[in-house]
């Protein structure tokens, strides 16, 4: 990640360079082509960053609890993951929050799974699924898998997205029903508003939040799940 700090004491141009005798590098205006320079600089940062990201998948498909575990120990120089201090023999750690995958977090992982070969994703995406498929499941379920239940737990809505995701991967047609319900569910759990065929859908004119007029339902919560689950599982049931 530090490589282009051969630049401060190696002048890529002291071969061709007029002031060679004076020159002094400014390592915060160092002169560098576009071309063989800079594309190493970015291939190292890439390779880099990718052993970095291929430490910690493999770091969170090592830990007995996988995504469950919650909070972890980081090391910020390889990227590597290890179980946290309250379970430093990786038993397995139960932490659940109903934010965790409310973040991008779930765009991430699909992206880590489809990008990597099996041999560096398998266990990650077991770790992820069986987050997928158990955050919004039954109490009994929970403690058959992990040893406790997760609890009342909030945004079920938002997280039937993750139910589909599950689904989707494992072709699972059972969880596909489960995760249409589990987004048309009505005032349950931290869910204010059902969502369906009979819903009002009427969109208004919003003129205070927004930096030009929009025509938006506006009652819509942010974590409406409906764009993937309809994305994931449109061949998976019965309309």
């Amino acid at each position: 990640m530090d490589t282009e700090k051969t630049f401060e004491v190696l002048d890529p141009h002291r071969k061709v360079r007029k002031n060679k005798e004076t020159f002094v590098a400014d390592r915060k205006a160092i002169s560098i082509s576009l071309g063989t320079e800079w594309g190493a600089i970015a291939s190292a940062w890439l390779i880099e960053a990718e052993r970095k990201l291929i430490a910690s998948v493999k770091g969170i498909g090592s830990l007995t609890n996988g995504f469950v575990t919650g909070a972890v120990l980081h090391n910020t120089e390889t990227g590597e993951i290890s179980a946290p201090l309250l379970d430093s023999a990786n038993r397995g750690y139960v932490q659940i929050s109903h934010l965790s995958t409310m973040f991008r977090i779930f765009e991430v992982c699909a992206e880590i799974i489809d990008n990597h070969p099996v041999e560096i994703a398998e266990r990650f995406e077991k770790a992820w699924l069986e987050y997928c498929r158990y955050f919004n499941g039954t109490a009994e379920d929970q403690v058959a898998c992990f040893g406790t239940s997760f609890g009342n737990l909030q945004l079920r809505q938002g997280h039937s997205r993750l139910t589909a995701y599950a689904a989707k991967r494992l072709g699972d047609r059972k969880l596909a029903r489960r995760a249409f319900d589990e987004f048309l569910l009505e005032g349950e759990d931290g869910a204010s508003t059902r969502y369906g065929p009979e819903t009002e859908w009427e969109r208004k004119q919003v003129l205070q939040e927004t930096l030009a007029p929009v025509d938006e339902a506006s009652w819509i919560s942010a974590n409406i799940a409906a764009i993937q689950n309809i994305a994931l599982l449109e061949d998976m049931i019965d309309q």
